[in-house]
């Protein structure tokens, strides 16, 4: 199937119309190793730059790193165990760390 002129401006119009455009530069030597690593996502690599942005944005704006990462309700129960504790949540966590790698130590 040959694409027609016609074709590719419709393309382009629809897309001027539907999404926003970011060009942006970067190191010699950067861009393959970007591609290769979408490609062993199997994501495009527009995708996968959506995605580390989004990823990216999210970290930036999260309260701290146990909401980032394991959720609200991990915060709270943390928060309420430390208490009982009297401990900060800080302590538990790295205490929690310590006790994994005495584990995989044992192993």
């Amino acid at each position: 199937m040959s694409v027609t002129k016609v074709g590719i401006n419709t393309r382009n119009r629809y897309n001027k119309e539907k999404y926003d455009r970011i060009n942006f530069f970067m190191q010699k030597g950067l861009k393959e190793p970007i591609i290769e690593h979408s490609k062993g996502q199997n994501e495009s690599l527009n995708a996968f730059i959506r995605r580390a942005v989004a990823e990216q944005i999210q970290r930036d704006n999260a309260t701290d790193t146990i909401t980032f990462m394991a959720g609200e309700e991990v915060k709270d129960w943390l928060s309420d165990l430390a208490e009982k504790q009297n401990e900060t949540v800080d302590y538990l966590v790295l205490y929690a760390i310590s006790l994994f790698y005495k584990a995989e130590e044992t192993q």
